[in-house]
């Protein structure tokens, strides 16, 4: 397991996954964060990790911020959410 945090790590873990034997992607992250320092780049990979049929589970925080961007936008298939509820 690796730890990445900021803005270049976002794309060095992204990057890195496309590189990978996985064909899983965990991730334990605030998406709206992701998308708002690197949107172009995150839709990017996502398309790429999709036609490689690389899973992403994602654990996310169930925020009211959350909740909003996935009824308008959801990674490419194959995901699997998970939304962990506040205090």
């Amino acid at each position: 397991m690796k730890v990445f945090e900021g803005e270049n790590a976002a794309r060095e873990v992204y990057l890195s996954t496309l590189s990978s034997n996985s064909k899983e992607l965990r991730t334990f992250a605030n998406p709206v964060n992701i998308f708002k320092r690197v949107p172009d780049f995150v839709e990017a990979h996502d398309k790429e990790r999709a036609k490689k049929n690389i899973k992403m589970l994602m654990i996310n925080p169930a925020t009211k911020e959350v909740i909003e961007m996935y009824k308008h936008k959801k990674p490419e298939e194959p995901f699997e959410a998970l939304l962990i509820p506040g205090k």
